[in-house]
């Protein structure tokens, strides 16, 4: 684990380097607004970002957020070939040494999740416009610089226990875990051939989030608030940092859809922009290129089991081949059995085993 000490390291580090974006105050922000516009940010965000939450013992999301920096500052060195060896080379050098070496003996000591973990910094970094460094003006150098990547996804199915095929990949999670499967499915199709999503949350087209949700969020605002509120509010603030940030309104860099005891349509619309029952229209192909789809929900979790039933008639309209089920359970009590009884035995069905 990454020690104050390293962290103040890494502070000097960035003090002793010029960037528009005074990369030295990265050090004195938190986690949260590291986030919070990093895909514009000097790529030395990144891995301070990842030294916080490697230090506080979030190691997974730390080693996300480091593959994210290095695969931007390396696409960053690639761009910019005459830079002062002194300046951003060497920063990077001494970034992968400090940083990169706690987070890969963690993250190469799991290697299912490792590869999971850099697929997704590959999807991040297509989804998220690099404002820091232009991916059209070197487009050659990014798709170089991620082909990198790649290439190293290549070598961990080349050299371990893994099947290194689209039809021997399968992507499932539960509650938002589920949205994510499919928002990832929708957006990314030739990676894994087989889907299934449990009671998957935030589907709506039309999202109303309850008010005193909101209110509560809005009282939010520090580290120690967002610990000690309660799962709503942590949802809802969760939401607006995923879909509604605002780069200009510290301290948590989020615009809620709340104003004066009132919800803003503005804003509920870029929430909506990213329900799958929204997007899902725009890739129809996608989703038929899929050997295997299911989606679920219990019968007591109403509105994600409202959600689910509306995605099983889109799915049908479409005639897209999917499996559906609306169960006895809430969103919660069933989970081990859905996953031993339903969740395994769909992917043993339907992914490749031959090597």
């Amino acid at each position: 684990m990454l020690s104050l000490t390293t962290v103040a390291a890494v502070s000097l580090m960035l003090a002793q380097q010029p960037a528009p974006a005074s990369p030295d105050d990265f050090s004195r922000m938190t986690p949260e607004q590291l986030k919070s516009g990093i895909q514009n940010a000097h790529p030395a965000a990144y891995y301070v970002l990842a030294t916080k939450l490697l230090a506080s013992g979030q190691k997974d999301d730390a080693a996300f957020w480091y593959y994210a920096g290095q695969l931007r500052f390396r696409f960053h060195l690639a761009a910019n070939q005459g830079l002062d060896p002194s300046g951003d080379p060497a920063l990077f050098a001494s970034f992968q040494e400090v940083v990169g070496r706690p987070v890969n003996e963690y993250a190469w000591g799991d290697l299912p999740a490792l590869h999971a973990t850099l697929e997704r910094v590959l999807v991040w970094d297509k989804q998220n416009k690099n404002g820091f460094t232009s991916t059209q003006k070197h487009a050659q150098a990014w798709n170089d610089t991620r082909a990198g990547l790649q290439k190293l996804i290549a070598y961990i199915d080349g050299h371990y226990r893994t099947i290194p095929n689209r039809t021997s990949r399968g992507l499932a999670g539960h509650s938002m875990g589920g949205y994510g499967t499919l928002r990832l499915a929708l957006k990314n199709p030739g990676i894994f051939s087989s889907l299934y999503a449990m009671s998957p949350c935030c589907l709506d087209a039309n999202p109303r989030p309850p008010i005193d949700w909101l209110e509560k969020a809005a009282k939010v605002g520090s580290d120690a608030d967002i610990s000690a509120a309660d799962f709503l509010a942590k949802a809802m603030l969760a939401s607006a940092a995923a879909w509604s940030p605002d780069p200009r309104n510290p301290p948590l860099y989020i615009t809620l859809p709340l104003e004066n005891g009132q919800l803003k349509p503005e804003i509920l619309m870029r929430w909506a922009a990213n329900s799958p029952l929204v997007l899902v229209h725009q890739y129809i192909p996608a989703l038929k290129s899929y050997r295997g789809l299911f989606v679920d929900a219990g019968d007591k979790d109403t509105g994600i089991a409202a959600n689910v039933r509306e995605l099983h008639g889109v799915l049908d309209t479409y005639g897209i081949a999917h499996g559906y089920e609306i169960y006895d359970g809430d969103h919660l009590n069933r989970i081990e059995q859905r996953l031993t009884e339903k969740v395994l035995p769909f992917f043993a069905e339907r992914l490749d085993f031959a090597k």
